[in-house]
């Protein structure tokens, strides 16, 4: 007897009863009648159909699991469950904690399966990643809640929420310019504090909005907490009683509620930026807008998940259990791919072939959210974010995994033909993806990260000393040679030019005074001071000319401070302005040692794309290459310690600059082949994408992974 058979022999002779508190009541789904199997205790609910509740039915703890089954077939005849479906119901009412048993040598299966099922709870609170903390019974605040703003669920509510959404929209199609500008801040480091605090109260909003509409129609909340996703705090409300509505558009409304009040807090920010002067309220609610409208639509609004999504889409095509049903056929495929397990029948709805679509896309989705959790831990938590991806990635694939391979090396749960085929198809499954991983060839679009350079550089400097009164040109302007660039004022010096223009007035009177008196010598020594006063005007007149600053030559504008030189104080000799020869513009490029090769082998076109602006691309070509390795980084501005993407560590000796690259690079200087409209903002970073066709996905798979890996594991821990 193997295993699955004698724990199926167990099994059968077991009396397992229904746990206090379950409820089964009968509704209409999808046109068809069915039973909601309520966990009152609990708060939870599931939906069972005919066949499934009329065998519950029968588990009061005096009917065996066999006995049980032969009643259902009586009573239904042939639509009744058969073993294997009873036992994968009695499998799924141990997990959910929804069955207890009386007997104590039948029932052992059921406590051993009931205990296995607590252990895989206790290893999901190990998940560092992701875990999930109840905290307390809300119901009471939540009756609050509904008494004060219930009266609003609506259909003038509704009719509130499409005018504001519809005034929201058009507010930013017409300012959608300066909001565009305004976004680019939202994810600078200054502003991430303010972000994550939207988040946090938009979604403590979301969940109280899904409460209230439940508690509005009658459901209970029963349990609420938090959900710490990447140590981010999201609260969370348990609305599963909202199940028990006779109207699918009561559940809906309620799953809905949550993603509407956010898209209506959105729609109001919008206009409250469109109609604010304050740059302050204008950066709240630009935070608003994305976090509950972007954000909101990637996640809440996908069926993918179990999230809003997955709920509205469920009931909208009256589908039940299509996320368990949708994971089963998949599950059913892969035995019978690696074990030859017959695929089960299925009964055929008008809806049924969503199944197997939703399968396959939901778990695609799974495993992409697994990776991009697992890289946000090691990106977002430097040092303890390794340990934490590690504890995340054991829990949800390598764990499981190992479960596996132990139950198919000693486990007699699966005849040695089934573990054959099982070792066969892994094989030919690894030996394919080697294969054709080895054939393709590496992404031809390289990425070497650069910075913006101007050589040679012309300073623009006051001479005389002075306030600026003007400023007439911006970054980046083309000037011509002589334009106006800034006005300055002294009036000190306005002062002394015009006194000295009176004495030198009256000097030349007492000369003319002195000569018509025939006092020659005194004539002659007035003609000395009257020169003298008329150099100084003119010495005074000259400075007072270069209070006006004009371009020297043509060129672009470079300077990020132009702005903040209205009204200030000037000393002689400040640096106001660069001006930057527009056809000398090039951008300074940091290349791997094993990337370096493939630029000098052939003419190669590529485009330059500044940081915040990728979907703007100004081709560039290679200027000149300079094929020695350093550690030095070959600009300050590319370095991590300033914010840079290269990986850098402090130096060992005194000596030289302050940090040093993990790999020596080579660099390259690049040309833009058009001058209109190209960076003109002095040490902007950004990328240098070339298309280089070389080795195949494989290989550039592992040397990306192995450089990846080594400079994370050097940044943080110095290893």
């Amino acid at each position: 007897m193997t295993q699955f058979e004698h724990a199926t022999f167990q099994l059968a002779n077991a009396r397992p009863r229904l746990r206090e508190g379950i409820e089964l009541q009968l509704q209409e789904y999808a046109g068809q009648s069915s039973y909601l199997l309520e966990d009152r205790v609990r708060g939870h609910c599931f939906r069972v159909g005919l066949s499934e509740a009329a065998f519950l039915a029968q588990l009061d703890g005096h009917n065996t699991v066999t006995q049980a089954i032969a009643e259902t077939s009586r009573q239904l005849g042939t639509a009744a469950v058969d073993e294997q479906q009873a036992t994968q119901l009695c499998h799924w009412l141990v997990e959910h904690e929804l069955v207890e048993s009386a007997s104590t040598g039948a029932g052992e299966r059921l406590a051993g399966w009931r205990k296995q099922h607590a252990l895989r709870k206790r290893w999901e609170l190990l998940n560092p990643v992701m875990l999930k903390i109840p905290l307390l019974n809300p119901d009471s605040l939540i009756r609050l809640l509904e008494s004060g703003f219930g009266w609003l669920i609506g259909p003038w509510l509704a009719i509130t929420w499409l005018v504001i959404a519809l005034w929201g929209g058009m507010e930013l199609l017409l300012n959608w310019p300066t909001f565009t500008a305004t976004g680019q801040q939202i994810l600078d480091q200054h502003n991430w504090q303010w972000l994550l605090i939207t988040w946090t109260v938009l979604k403590l909003v979301h969940e109280l909005a899904h409460a209230i509409v439940c508690r509005h129609y009658g459901g209970p909340v029963r349990s609420s907490g938090v959900l710490l996703l990447l140590l981010v705090p999201l609260p969370y409300v348990d609305v599963t009683s909202s199940w028990r509505f006779p109207y699918k558009w009561q559940r809906m409304l309620t799953a809905a509620a949550g993603m509407l009040v956010e898209l209506f807090l959105a729609a109001v920010a919008a206009i409250l930026f469109a109609h604010s002067e304050s740059a302050l309220l204008r950066q709240h609610a630009a935070n608003v807008m994305v976090t509950a409208s972007v954000v909101t639509i990637l996640f809440n609004l996908n069926p993918l998940m179990r999230f809003d999504g997955y709920y509205l889409l469920s009931d909208w095509l009256e589908l039940p259990n299509l996320s368990t049903r949708g994971r089963r056929w998949v599950f059913d495929r892969l035995n019978w791919l690696f074990l030859g397990k017959r695929l089960p029948a299925h009964g055929q709805t008008e809806r049924s072939w969503l199944v197997p679509i939703y399968g396959v896309m939901s778990s695609g989705w799974t495993l992409l959210i697994t990776a991009s959790l697992t890289l946000g831990a090691l990106n977002l938590l430097p040092g303890i974010g390794l340990l934490m991806a590690a504890i995340f990635l054991g829990l949800s694939l390598v764990r499981p995994l190992l479960q596996t391979t132990f139950r198919l090396t000693t486990g007699n749960s699966l005849q040695p033909a089934q573990k054959l085929r099982c070792l066969f198809v892994s094989f030919l499954l690894g030996y394919g993806c080697w294969s054709i991983t080895g054939k393709l060839p590496a992404p031809s679009r390289t990425a070497f990260p650069a910075i913006t350079e101007a050589q040679p550089l012309m300073p623009i400097r006051n001479v005389p000393a002075g306030f600026v009164e003007e400023v007439l040109v911006a970054q980046g302007d083309q000037v011509a040679a002589g334009q106006v660039l800034l006005r300055l004022r002294n009036r000190p010096l306005v002062t002394e030019l015009k006194s000295h223009q009176i004495q030198l007035e009256q000097s030349r009177l007492r000369h003319r005074s002195y000569l018509q008196r025939g006092a020659v010598a005194a004539a002659a020594m007035e003609a000395e001071t009257t020169e003298s006063l008329a150099a100084r005007c003119l010495e005074l007149q000259g400075l007072l000319d270069q209070l006006v600053i004009r371009a020297p030559a043509a060129g672009r504008v470079l300077s990020s401070q132009l702005d903040e030189w209205a009204g200030q104080y000037t000393p002689p000799g400040t640096e106001l302005l660069l001006l930057a020869d527009p056809d000398q513009t090039e951008i300074l490029a940091s290349i791997p040692a094993s990337e370096f090769p493939y630029l000098g082998t052939q003419e190669l076109t590529g485009e330059w794309r500044a940081w915040g602006s990728y979907h703007v691309g100004h081709p560039v070509t290679v200027r000149m290459l300079e094929p020695r390795l350093s550690l030095l980084p070959i600009h300050a501005g590319l370095g991590a310690q300033l914010g840079g993407p290269l990986p850098v560590a402090p130096k060992t000796t005194q000596a030289g600059p302050q940090w040093q690259l993990l790999e020596p690079t080579a660099s390259a200087r690049f040309a833009f082949l058009s001058h209109d409209d190209v960076p003109h903002i002095l040490g902007q970073r950004g990328q240098v994408l070339f298309r280089l066709h070389h080795g195949s996905l494989r290989d550039a798979l592992f040397r990306w992974g192995d450089r990846w890996l080594r400079n994370r594991v050097h940044e943080w821990h110095g290893i």
